[in-house]
């Protein structure tokens, strides 16, 4: 697309210029920062150019309109997503989210959870909108995988203040529920409300992006290593071999 033609262009010219001698992370947030302005110096024509890719680039280099459109609730990729404070009004759990991106200073991929604290629709003009959530995002080291594959999450620990944005499109839906062994944590469960119907779709599977996120990992071997956890020597068969077999009759109805 013609947008990732320019992202790569100025992470191109910002190592350049830098000669090596900046971090991965530092292009990065240099690149965060100074992308938008650095697009309008670009000379992007704005008329004659039938290429639809380059004309959602034209109306991103103008910029959205000032005026915000903010939700409390949003039907995006088969979810349905709610802010924080509407989730505390409802019977429903909705403002989970996941985000699949690359850690920035080893370029790897990871997994990011968070909680949806705003809803903004930006509007470029000429039907394009674009949906962003702020979210609260759970710092990597607040992140852990028991030993039955349970991922869990301490979503007081808040990390990546400077960075709460991402695009709607871009992210899963989870709910947290309490972990059994230590209340201040929560598992994460994949989301759990997909609209179906809508836009003419017949099935969840049209609009996932992301792969299921596995409840148990490994099942199969975790399920043989509790088994041969138990003194085999002491359990009771559920049947009882000393009870003396009896047939009560009902009394009839009055």
């Amino acid at each position: 697309m013609s947008m990732e033609k320019y992202i790569e262009k100025h992470l191109e010219e910002i190592r350049a210029a830098n000669d090596g001698q900046r971090t991965e992370a530092w292009v990065q947030n240099h690149h965060k920062s100074n992308f938008v302005e650095w697009l309008k110096e670009q000379h992007i024509p704005l008329e004659g150019c039938p290429d639809e890719d380059t004309e959602t680039v034209k109306r991103l280099v103008l910029g959205p309109s000032s005026q915000i459109t903010t939700w409390q609730g949003y039907d995006v990729q088969g979810y349905r997503f709610h802010t924080k404070d509407k989730d505390k009004k409802s019977s429903a759990q909705n403002c989970g989210v996941r985000y699949e991106g690359e850690e920035e200073s080893t370029g790897q991929r990871r997994q990011y959870y968070g909680q949806v604290e705003e809803i903004w629709e930006l509007d470029y003009g000429q039907n394009l909108r674009i949906t962003v959530f702020r979210c609260q995002w759970v710092k990597p080291n607040a992140v852990a995988v028991d030993s039955y594959g349970l991922t869990t999450v301490d979503l007081k620990s808040i990390g990546y203040k400077d960075d709460p944005w991402v695009l709607a499109t871009n992210v899963a839906q989870v709910a947290y529920y309490i972990y059994a062994e230590d209340p201040k944590r929560h598992v994460v469960v994949s989301g759990k409300q997909r609209i179906v119907g809508a836009d003419g779709v017949q099935s969840p599977e049209q609009y996932n992006n992301y792969a299921e996120l596995e409840l148990f990992t490994d099942h199969p071997k975790k399920i043989k290593a509790v088994e041969d956890r138990f003194n085999k020597s002491r359990m009771m068969p559920w049947a009882r071999p000393d009870g003396e077999k009896r047939t009560v009759k009902a009394p009839a109805p009055k």
